[in-house]
């Protein structure tokens, strides 16, 4: 990995840090540890809503597993990942976190239903928001469509579906570590 390739909070390539790796950190850190090393909020990745393989027919009717072609990286390999709001070393727009498809974004989710460059995150005045940058097969947040172009606030809990297949659950240094099961003592 180059150092343009880094992550300020390591991971993989993609900008993403695994669960259990977190929850590993968040059971020896208290609160204050855990927001001075990930002070910026993360992303943990979900399946979108219906995508978990089971049919929502009768009792008694035979459920199918879902399948979906991606031609590089199967997006089971995000889910129980983390992706945190930090800009990659060099990439340009200081101010926007980019999400995507290709490798010069930020956030890196290599699904062929995410386009590539789907949008981005921004920070003001203490708030973050997202914008979708006219992506092909949209964004999502807690189940409404957005639309292009425009800022949507972001709240602790928020559920972001980027595409069809990939959710994301907006979380707060804070929210995060308490999601992680963090609780060292001071």
């Amino acid at each position: 990995m180059t150092e343009r390739d880094e992550h300020p909070f390591g991971g993989d390539e993609h900008g993403l840090v695994d669960l259990a790796e977190l929850e590993s950190v968040a059971r020896r850190f208290t609160a204050r540890e855990f927001a001075a090393a990930y002070p910026l909020p993360g992303l943990l990745i979900e399946l979108a809503a219906g995508q978990e393989g089971e049919g929502g027919g009768a009792e008694g009717e035979s459920r199918h597993l879902l399948t979906v072609s991606v031609p590089s990286v199967d997006f089971m390999a995000y889910v129980g990942r983390v992706g945190f709001l930090a800009k990659r070393p060099g990439n340009p727009f200081p101010r926007m976190i980019s999400l995507g498809r290709t490798s010069s974004m930020d956030l890196v989710l290599d699904v062929r239903s995410i386009s590539k460059f789907h949008g981005y995150f921004e920070e003001s005045g203490g708030r973050w928001h997202y914008v979708d940058h006219e992506s092909t097969n949209g964004t999502w947040l807690n189940g409404r469509r957005l639309g292009a172009g425009r800022h949507y606030p972001l709240s602790g809990g928020d559920r972001v579906r980027f595409g069809l297949e990939l959710e994301a659950v907006f979380l707060p240094s804070a929210d995060l570590y308490r999601r992680l099961g963090g609780g060292a003592t001071a």
